[in-house]
């Protein structure tokens, strides 16, 4: 199945007037971490809606725009197929297959939900339209633990090259980073940023002539919640 035909079909929904389905599931987290101690875990979907709904399920390494069927990750996911019927729901259960990964390091992957609905009556002027969900997922090796998770994002350092301020993360965690406000002369500027990798760095553009003499970075922790810290610089 090719999304773009779906996500295509919806940009010319918008552009006749033609009233299309919307999006019903309901994924129960907005982020899966896998603990490399657990045999399997579960995430659980929902469908609040008024119809059933084909779901298709996969992960991928990073690039959305591969087939499912071409896909190659560390994980199976059962069932990758189903249909859930109206208020009612499906548990999908992930397996790490115990492929090499990283051991002193997280590693992230992302899981993916296709959501088909059911074909509309015939003289009516609906379009069938899929939606898909894709939120992170990341394995945590046996060798960390959640409380760093929890400090990695205070464990970050900067600092500043020109109107340019360079973000580190030192830590063995991935920080989903969402964006950096940096204070000058009184003032302060907020720009967006992105996830950092374990030991690996951003480089963020601050307006022209915007020096920066503090930073605060906002970040997404393991429950989805925001999280304000600031970070010291270099």
């Amino acid at each position: 199945m090719k999304l773009h035909r779906f996500f295509s079909a919806t940009a010319l929904l918008l552009a006749t007037g033609i009233p299309a389905t919307y999006a019903s599931i309901q994924i129960n987290t907005t982020r899966v971490i896998y603990h490399a101690a657990e045999k399997d875990i579960s995430v659980q979907i929902t469908n609040p809606g008024k119809y059933p709904v084909l779901l298709q399920s996969w992960t991928d390494d990073g690039n959305p725009e591969i087939k499912p069927d071409a896909m190659r990750t560390p994980f199976v996911l059962t069932p990758p197929l189903t249909r859930v019927n109206a208020d009612a729901g499906q548990t999908l259960r992930l397996s790490y297959t115990g492929t090499a990964l990283p051991a002193d390091r997280e590693s992230v992957y992302w899981l993916n939900v296709l959501e088909i609905p059911p074909v509309g009556e015939k003289g009516t002027n609906q379009v069938q339209v899929a939606f898909r969900s894709r939120i992170k997922l990341f394995y945590r090796p046996v060798t960390l633990d959640d409380k760093g998770a929890r400090t990695a994002i205070a464990q970050l350092r900067w600092q500043a090259q020109g109107n340019h301020i360079i973000l580190s993360n030192p830590t063995a965690y991935y920080v989903s980073a969402v964006a950096v406000t940096a204070t000058h002369a009184g003032k302060k500027t907020t720009i967006p940023a992105d996830m950092l990798a374990p030991h690996g760095s951003l480089d963020l553009t601050l307006p022209s002539g915007v020096v920066a003499d503090g930073l605060t970075v906002e970040a997404i922790n393991d429950y989805g919640s925001s999280v304000t810290e600031p970070v010291n610089r270099l």
